[in-house]
């Protein structure tokens, strides 16, 4: 399974969580409105016990706590941890942006 066919998997359920909004028609629209800005891409990996999608609900969560005006997250990568035969956890890997803010 490639990355595509695995972000066509989760995005589904990220957008039902709320976390993940119509990527291509979110970016086309907010380049439209924002002249002059800049934004900072990172990478980030969430883990959880339960699926994929807490994994990067919990990377945002995390994050969003000292990164202000996160605007996309893009899903990279998804693997598993497999201890004794059994999946123990669930991670995703993400690409996160968030504006920068210069002196207003």
């Amino acid at each position: 399974m490639d990355g595509d066919e695995k972000f066509a998997l989760v995005l589904p359920r990220l957008y039902n969580y709320g976390y993940v909004s119509d990527c291509k028609k979110t970016v086309r629209s907010r380049e439209e409105n924002m002249p002059d800005s800049v934004y900072k891409v990172i990478e980030l990996i969430g883990s959880s016990a339960d699926s994929w999608e807490k994994a990067a609900s919990n990377a945002i969560l995390t994050a969003s706590k000292t990164i202000n005006d996160i605007r996309i997250a893009e899903v990279v990568e998804m693997d598993l941890i497999v201890e004794d035969g059994k999946v123990s956890a669930y991670r995703t890997k993400l690409n996160v942006s968030f504006k920068i803010h210069g002196q207003e």
